[in-house]
């Protein structure tokens, strides 16, 4: 009976959390908006003050337990706020380019209630994005070659799912196609 319960309570705090992430992204939508008069995100700005944020974000929600992920929600939408002005390709950029933060972004994916939480914010960065004809051809190829994707038929489907907004087609696409770093010893995480 304790069992059921933990799992009652866990299920619980990860479905609050989900709903105070949504409700964050549309309390925020006005400052978005704001954003979106004032400044395109820039694909081409390299992620450097942004990294420690990033890796906290991944790696908390990867790697830490649902309370845990529950009792630094503040913490976790704060660094969101920080790296919010991130074109969402180089935000996946960073991510699948780093070993450690490409097996935390899959450990994500294999947690249901996170993920959704987690893509919540990144497919309204991408659609965002999207809408205002910020994913340029030379972006999009850029991204696939810095990530190793180098079949044109690969490019031209990852290309189709951005254009159509298919975000869920997208993600599968950069799971399936992005190499995992050669040499990289897992078990040294």
């Amino acid at each position: 009976m304790k069992f059921f319960l933990t799992i009652l309570m866990s299920l619980s705090l990860v479905s609050s959390m989900g709903f105070a992430a949504e409700s964050h992204w549309k309390k925020n939508a006005s400052q978005r908006a704001e954003m979106d008069v004032l400044q395109l995100r820039d694909y081409w700005k390299e992620v450097k003050a942004e990294e420690e944020d990033i890796s906290f974000i991944i790696n908390t929600l990867a790697y830490k337990s649902l309370a845990s992920v529950f009792c630094k929600k503040k913490k976790l939408e704060e660094a969101g706020d920080r790296i919010n002005h991130l074109h969402p390709l180089r935000f996946l950029l960073f991510i699948l380019s780093d070993p450690k933060l490409n097996a935390g972004l899959r450990a994500i994916y294999s947690r249901d209630l996170l993920w959704s939480s987690f893509v919540g914010g990144t497919y309204t960065s991408l659609k965002e994005e999207s809408d205002r004809g910020n994913m340029h051809e030379e972006c999009v190829s850029d991204f696939c070659s810095q990530l190793s994707i180098n079949d044109p038929d690969v490019q031209f489907e990852i290309a189709q799912a951005l254009q159509a907004q298919s975000w869920d087609v997208f993600m599968k696409l950069l799971f399936l196609h992005v190499p995992r770093n050669v040499g990289f010893d897992r078990y040294d995480m």
